[in-house]
């Protein structure tokens, strides 16, 4: 789709006018518009500025690139951050839709352990969702990429909120640092 590219477009010029460092630029998306986010994400022809992706209320969808054949979000360069909720009927978190290629959670577990090697899952509680369970593929990471799972218990299709914004401000902060550190430790190394 030609939005896709307009979104990549916009990022790279607010990039390049306010020297916005590529390691703290991230992409949200909910619902349809975390479906957008996802097939730029997954994207392997689409270069794109974007470090992560906090997804909520979607599926991952099927794509054709390259030679036209389908694939299942073959890009695994990136950090994502997937929230959804136990009661939503609109997307559901645990019946594949038709034109899905793979659930959520199974999504977060294939892209954190076996696309990215990260050890995993760590479980723990959100800090400012409630009733929000953290399964993370996060850690001792090989690839350039990790993953988590935000599951809501009881959560509908529209979980959008302050807690939700506060909970992916803090995952995004979190990456920040850690490719900061991470820099840091290569200069000291080299």
């Amino acid at each position: 789709s030609p939005d896709y590219q307009h979104i990549v477009d916009v990022a790279e010029a607010a990039i390049a006018t306010h020297g916005i460092d590529r390691n703290a630029v991230f992409l949200f998306g909910y619902s349809h518009g975390a479906l957008a986010a996802y097939k730029i994400m997954c994207s392997t022809t689409l270069r794109t500025p974007f470090a992560a992706l906090a997804a909520a209320a979607t599926q991952i969808s099927w794509s054709r690139e390259g030679r036209g054949m389908q694939s299942c979000c073959e890009n695994h360069d990136f950090h994502v951050m997937h929230v959804h909720g136990t009661d939503d009927t609109a997307i559901p978190l645990g019946r594949l839709l038709p034109w899905a290629c793979i659930l959520p959670a199974d999504f977060v577990r294939r892209h954190g352990h076996f696309d990215n090697f990260c050890a995993g899952p760590e479980t723990r509680s959100a800090i400012h969702m409630p009733r929000t369970r953290i399964d993370a593929y996060n850690t001792d990471c090989k690839g350039k990429g990790s993953a988590a799972m935000y599951t809501v218990a009881g959560g509908v299709h529209n979980i959008l909120s302050a807690a939700l914004w506060a909970e992916v401000w803090n995952y995004f902060t979190d990456l920040t640092k850690k490719s900061a550190e991470a820099s840091t430790t290569r200069s000291a190394v080299a």
